[in-house]
């Protein structure tokens, strides 16, 4: 994935329902490209670098909705 992305939450929990099951990533990010989500899964699988907004997830859950 290298297309450049508007913003980028990083070092969030991370909670997922893939599959309608939910999950969830400690050390989890999220990226997202225009009005898409391009990425998600672990922070260290995406640069943060690449994103216009970095948003410091540390602490906070991020979730779907």
């Amino acid at each position: 994935m290298d297309e450049p992305l508007d913003a980028a939450v990083v070092d969030t929990t991370l909670l997922t329902f893939a599959d309608g099951s939910p999950g969830a990533v400690d050390d989890g990010a999220v990226g997202i490209a225009g009005d898409e989500i391009a990425y998600v899964g672990p922070s260290d699988g995406l640069d943060a670098g690449r994103a216009g907004t970095v948003i410091d997830g540390t602490g906070l859950v991020t979730m779907p909705g």
